[in-house]
């Protein structure tokens, strides 16, 4: 059975290559007021005792002509951790010319361009566990033609030998868009308020994984950034591992840190260094590496998520 991963979303890489029964697609008409571009509800019951990952989804396709605003609007209820550090059920697609689509994913992943939208759990703060929870993205779009899908699943815990369980949620998804006129957005990346934490880098993904990276963990930033957080994963073959230090190698082979690393879940290594770094590419020194997760959808690298904000 494939060993859980850092992702939050299963539905990812080629497992759905080739997907595209999904419905109808919605056209924006030339007006410049906001339009609703999807309204998509589900309302998923409790199921023990599945043989496979848990199937239930509901799926919707979109189509838009930027420049614009895109927002999304979404509610749990109540929220579900199925297992994981932070777990929102939902995954997105981009549409090639011929109606095929690369795959489903929460995010960019090392070798597949999936989309421009995702939705990183621990950008939109902490979840409450059983308690409801309200989520709000904007994507700024540049000029061109968007077309997409958006996923909705259940949320589904692995629970080994005794098969997979799939939790009770309602869940409701709008996505609205607003046209700019002929102003174009600069960059591609969500926007985000000066200071407010997201995600930076993300190599998680749903395939099984082993011990020890093969090749080293890195990021780049392009401006100045203050470092918020980085959680790396040694799932050790399910017996996780007690928690080290984690730092980071920068230009000229400066070294910030390391910092003693907090543990969650056994096997979540969770440092907040609150430092201010300069642009430039940095890798991640993990105490750990014997037992650091990866696999082949992180190209061998440790397993890691990376946070940060404007300084």
């Amino acid at each position: 059975m494939a060993q859980p991963s850092l992702a939050r979303s299963p539905r990812t890489g080629a497992a759905r290559v080739g997907l595209i029964g999904l419905a109808a697609a919605l056209s924006l008409a030339p007006a410049m007021a906001r339009a609703q571009l999807v309204d998509l509800r589900t309302n998923w019951t409790t199921k023990t005792g599945l043989p496979t990952y848990c199937q239930d989804q509901k799926q919707a396709r979109f189509v838009v002509q930027g420049p614009g605003k895109l927002t999304l609007n979404l509610t749990l209820t109540p929220y579900r951790s199925a297992g994981r550090m932070a777990y929102i059920p939902m995954t997105w697609a981009q549409f090639r010319p011929d109606g095929g689509t690369p795959g489903w994913g929460e995010s960019f992943f090392p070798g597949h361009q999936y989309t421009k939208f995702y939705v990183a759990g621990r950008e939109v703060g902490n979840f409450v566990e059983g308690a409801p929870l309200e989520m709000r993205r904007v994507w700024i779009l540049d000029a061109k033609r968007y077309d997409a899908g958006v996923l909705l699943g259940a949320p589904c815990q692995s629970f080994g030998g005794s098969g997979f369980a799939q939790f009770s949620q309602a869940q409701h998804l709008v996505l609205t868009f607003e046209p700019t006129g002929g102003q174009s957005a600069a960059s591609s990346a969500p926007t985000t308020t000066a200071g407010t934490p997201r995600t930076l880098y993300d190599n998680g993904n749903a395939g099984g994984v082993g011990n020890g990276p093969t090749r080293e963990t890195s990021f780049t930033l392009i401006a100045p950034t203050r470092i918020t957080r980085i959680t790396d994963y040694h799932w050790n073959n399910g017996q996780g591992a007690p928690a080290g230090t984690i730092g980071l190698r920068g230009p000229g082979g400066q070294v910030y840190g390391p910092w003693r690393a907090s543990l969650r879940g056994k096997a979540y290594w969770i440092v907040t260094p609150n430092v201010v770094l300069p642009a430039g590419r940095y890798a991640i020194i993990d105490s750990g590496a014997a037992t650091w997760a990866q696999n082949a959808g992180s190209g061998g690298a440790g397993m890691t998520v990376v946070e940060g904000a404007s300084p």
